[in-house]
């Protein structure tokens, strides 16, 4: 446009504005211009004396249809939806007031306008006019909305588009005004660069219209450009200030909601160990009354306490135990985590965050992670044979109970699996900690029972560590291969079940404990307690509830189900297609004598899976320990499968008793089939039929 000049900016850039000093000549050039494209339509752009901007913004004006010489009348939005745009707007027009105010002074004393848009042109808030022109009534409303398409070329709509301080003179707008104006504006952007509205400085001064281009004319409209500027910028930085105070009380807020939901008690404290903020739970735990003042931490600990040590300590100290000492001489055992908090200038620690947890619910956590988890239920233990069932209904029965189990039964039985299934039905909730007796040497399992202090012996941990027992609390200890415990081991075990309190190594007090032991052997404990390996009394605090768990030979059909169930399984897991067991090869499982029962049958179906090559399992595809010693269906063969021994002819009542019980024996391993009990006991389907009616066995 014909007066220009930029003012430089970081942020804003350039000014659209005047030149300081212009001349007569550009004043006069400016109004011939705009004569010339409204009257005779030449182009605006071909001038000197007009910005490309503005020549522009009037082509735009005259492309919209805007009447040039028609009074301003910019479009008023309804009142309903003005007075919800104002609310919505109360914070931004509130810190645009608090800044009006004290600028108020500096403004000329011939009459000014300061007004807002927000970000679609729409006049939201209006203040001014001096004293000398109260008896002129302002052409500006509150609710008018400005924007090129309506009322052509105005200091709203260039300030949005060019993003830049922007002033105007009377003749620059396109529609007439009927007074001589010096406008000024200026965007308020968001952080983010979002505009949230126009900042626009209305300068009216009547003395000055006949000859604009004189110094004190140009000294004004430098004054108002800038003031507009800097207050758009003030007004900016306050919102910023704003924000970064909303976000830190709502972050602080935030805090204050996470450190009364958290699971964990929290206790902030200051370097001389007095109580900063203190959570809901660790009020709990330190048993300090909502409404009490909090003190200094020391108030609660023993005086042998290591956590008064580490006031203002600079290093992270994990959980170590302490002792909490209550005004009724009562103590608590807890958990305690030091995480220093300290200055960045001077490192030196100000505060320190204290985590508490009862040790009874740490103890809970970390059994979780170091014991094992019982992830077996009755429902999972397959077996529909008469001796399985039998078993299974009498697990469920003891489960109900709070009385110890002992399970008896070889190796590979699935003790562990009755093991958890029994605690999954009795606390499932609850931690399952399992021990292996015979894993441990003789001089670690007594730490692994029943824990140790701090510097109870070379090695051992600084903060000292719970045992299996008190990490059973209110569980389940599961003690496999309880027969090879150490003698010396079990007297100490049987005075922990019998005062239901445990001391750790190097400890000097007892604390209390509840659980319930479920221990399992492949042994013969009353043999080894006649030997003095085994102590007769613990035994009987042990078999209170006892279950023998029988071998995989004498569960009948039990072992086909459970070989399909181990090939499925390994099968699903490699992506391979299942393969069928046939007839013929069922018969030697069936047959076979498994001394490493379900552990050797599973391992054998894994072995067969990976021999196959078609949709069967052929006899090739078995180890060769299961079928060396030839067809299962010899007579050593079937005496083994009914359950009997050749010595055990000799001593039988009679021979037809030994039949009767094979019969039995090898329906009971068909599952009641018929055909399946002929073939596998040698004799045709009738003479099966023949025989069942000689001794009236059901089926």
């Amino acid at each position: 446009m014909a007066f220009r000049i930029f003012i430089q900016d970081e942020k804003m850039g350039p000014a659209l504005a005047v030149k300081s000093y212009c001349s007569e000549a550009e004043w006069h050039g400016l109004l011939k211009a705009k004569e010339d494209f409204l009257v005779r339509d030449i182009d605006p752009r071909l001038s000197t004396c007009v910005s490309q901007e503005l020549a522009e913004s009037w082509i735009r004006s005259r492309d919209y249809g805007v009447n040039p010489n028609k009074m301003f009348s910019p479009l008023t939005l309804p009142q309903d939806e003005l007075e919800n745009l104002i609310n919505t707007n109360k914070q931004l027009i509130d810190i645009v007031k608090s800044h009006i105010m004290p600028f108020c002074q500096l403004a000329s004393p011939s009459g000014y306008e300061i007004a807002f848009h927000d970000r679609n042109g729409i006049l939201i808030f209006l203040d001014g006019i001096s004293k000398s022109l109260e008896h002129k009534k302002s052409k500006y409303k509150v609710g008018m909305v400005f924007q090129e398409e309506t009322i052509g070329t105005n200091i709203f709509s260039l300030c949005k588009r060019y993003a830049k301080p922007v002033q105007l003179l009377a003749p620059e707008v396109y529609a007439t005004t009927g007074e001589f104006d010096i406008v000024s504006a200026a965007n308020i952007m968001n952080e983010d660069g979002d505009l949230l509205g126009v900042l626009v400085y209305r300068q009216i001064n009547q003395q000055l219209t006949e000859k604009p281009w004189l110094k004190d004319y140009q000294d004004i409209r430098l004054q108002t450009l800038g003031f507009i500027t800097a207050m758009a910028q003030s007004i900016e930085a306050q919102l910023k200030l704003r924000k970064s105070y909303f976000n830190l009380e709502t972050s602080h807020k935030m805090l204050e909601a996470m450190l009364h939901f958290f699971g964990e008690g929290i206790v902030i404290i200051d370097s001389n160990g007095d109580i900063i903020k203190i959570n809901s739970e660790g009020k709990r735990i330190l048993r300090v009354g909502e409404n009490e003042p909090e003190t200094n931490i020391s108030q609660y600990l023993s005086d042998k306490s290591r956590q008064i040590d580490l006031i203002g300590n600079n290093n992270f100290v994990d959980y170590y135990e302490e002792i909490l000492q209550f005004p009724n001489n009562s103590t608590q055992s807890i958990m305690i985590s030091s995480y220093p908090i300290k200055n960045q200038i001077s490192n030196q620690v100000e505060a320190s965050v204290l985590r508490l947890a009862e040790t009874k619910k740490f103890n809970a956590m970390a059994a979780k992670r170091v014991g094992t988890i019982a992830r077996f239920n009755f429902q999972d233990i397959i077996g529909e044979s008469k001796t399985m069932q039998r078993v299974k209904l009498m697990a469920n029965r003891f489960a109900v109970s709070t009385e110890n189990v002992l399970l008896l039964g070889e190796n590979g039985t699935g003790k562990e699996l009755f093991a958890q299934s029994i605690h999954n039905k009795y606390r499932p909730n609850q931690p399952f900690v399992a021990l292996n007796c015979a894993a441990f040497p003789r001089n670690l399992i007594e730490s692994e029972l029943f824990g140790y202090e701090g510097g109870a012996f070379t090695g051992a941990e600084r903060t000292g560590r719970p045992g299996k027992i008190e990490l059973a609390n209110k569980g389940t200890l599961f003690l496999d291969e309880i027969g090879d415990m150490p003698y010396e081991i079990q007297a100490i075990l049987l005075r922990v079940l019998q005062d239901k309190q445990v001391m750790r190594i190097g400890g000097h007090r007892s604390q209390p404990v509840g659980f319930r032991v479920i221990a399992s052997t492949n042994q013969d404990l009353h043999r080894i307690i006649k030997d003095k390996q085994f102590r007769e009394d613990l035994y009987y605090r042990l078999s209170i509830l006892t279950i023998e768990i029988p071998p995989l030979r004498e569960r009948g059909y039990d072992i086909i189900r459970l070989a399909n169930y181990f090939i499925k399984n390994y099968s699903c897991r490699m992506g391979w297609p299942i393969p069928v067991i046939r007839d013929e090869v069922q018969e030697y499982i069936l047959a076979y004598h498994w001394p490493g029962n379900v552990r050797q049958l599973e391992n054998a179906m894994i072995y067969a899976c990976n021999m196959t090559e078609g949709g069967y399992i052929d006899l090739s595809h078995l180890p060769i320990e299961i079928t060396e010693n030839g067809t299962p269906f010899s007579s050593n063969s079937r005496l083994v499968q009914a359950g009997r021994t050749e010595q055990d002819i000799d001593g039988a009542d009679s021979l037809k008793e030994l039949e009767k019980k094979m019969l039995q024996n090898f329906l009971d391993k068909a599952d009641s089939n018929i055909v399946k009990a002929a073939k596998l006991m040698g004799i045709s389907r009738s003479t099966m039929y023949r025989k069942l009616k000689k001794y009236q066995i059901n089926y």
